[in-house]
């Protein structure tokens, strides 16, 4: 049996597709999202952290919590270069991209915690 509420109608349907590169402080999308509504990324690619690569889930690092206060987007369910999205550069309304978290009203803004 299929659950609906993770296996969306349009899931297999590709809505918009953007390119992140993590050295960009803000990816524009050009997604206007709204609240209430349920939305679902797929991300491919990986990218990599000096010699650790990884997916958009990013990796667990427990030594370096302690510099969690310098990185540019902080969001403390995130772990290290996890794809991060915004709703227009609010900090307030960060969400681990794929997390299925509830969105506000806004355009969508993506960054990778680095």
């Amino acid at each position: 049996m299929v659950d609906r509420m993770y296996v969306p109608p349009l899931a297999s349907r590709r809505v918009k597709q953007t390119q992140i590169r993590s050295r960009d402080k803000w990816a524009e999308t050009d997604l206007f999202v709204e609240q209430g509504v349920r939305y679902f990324f797929r991300v491919i690619g990986k990218w990599c952290d000096m010699n650790h690569c990884c997916d958009a889930n990013g990796y667990t690092v427990d030594y370096l919590n302690f510099a969690r206060i310098w990185l540019r987007c902080r969001h403390e369910p995130a772990t290290w270069f996890a794809l991060i999205g915004t709703i227009d550069k609010s900090t307030d309304t960060m969400f681990v991209i794929g997390d299925g978290a509830r969105l506000n009203n806004g355009w969508l803004r993506l960054a990778a915690v680095s």
